[in-house]
Formats: C-alpha cells, structure tokens, sequence
C-alpha cells in the first residue's frame, strides 16, 4: 500500500479565483500576494500545521484562513487575522500567535 504525506502547495504572486479549490484529505494551498493584493496571506486548508509551512506568513501579512484546519505548531506574528466559518485555528499549547491588527471570524 502507498501513502502519500502530506501536500501543501505554496504560491507567490498567484492569480486564480480562490473559491474554485478543491482540496482533498491532507492537502493544503497557499496564496501569497494573491491576485495583486500585497501582504494578502490565504490559507486553505484541511488538516495542517504551521511548521509544514516553507513559506510562512509575517508581521506584515493580512492572514485569511478560508477552509480547514490549521494548527498553529510553532510562534509566529501577523498584522491582521480572518478565520472564514467553518474553518478552525488551532493553537498547541506553549505556542503563541501575535496579531498586531484585527482579529475577525466571518461566515460565509
């Protein structure tokens, strides 16, 4: 039997319509910079963690978090924080996650 770990895709400078990913178990997509929107950080994802991350977010970024489950697995800082209903931020204990700006939880 074959298994595949776990895949997240990382994107810089992307142009695509978000709302037309699918994503299957364990998968997961980053948007950096997305459709010209600098400092714009979109994470979609099904079951991940930070430090499966190359690409991480900054103090700079405006994190959007549209799908999934992140766990945030290691301290790290951003500048504004959404997390779309139904997805989930997860943070384990003793790590910390700094938002310098906004924190918001949005439906859809």
């Amino acid at each position: 039997m074959f298994v595949a770990a776990p895949v997240v895709a990382e994107f810089n400078n992307s142009r695509f319509n978000l709302d037309n990913i699918c994503l299957s178990d364990k998968a997961g997509l980053i948007a950096r910079n997305h459709n010209g929107y600098t400092n714009s950080y979109y994470i979609l994802a099904t079951r991940n963690t930070l430090s499966a991350i190359s690409n991480k977010f900054t103090a700079a970024d405006d994190v959007s978090l549209l799908s999934g489950i992140l766990t945030i697995d290691e301290d790290c800082v951003c500048r504004n924080l959404t997390v779309e209903l139904p997805a989930t931020l997860s943070i384990k204990k003793g790590k910390t996650l700094t938002v310098l700006g906004t924190v918001r939880e949005e439906g859809k």
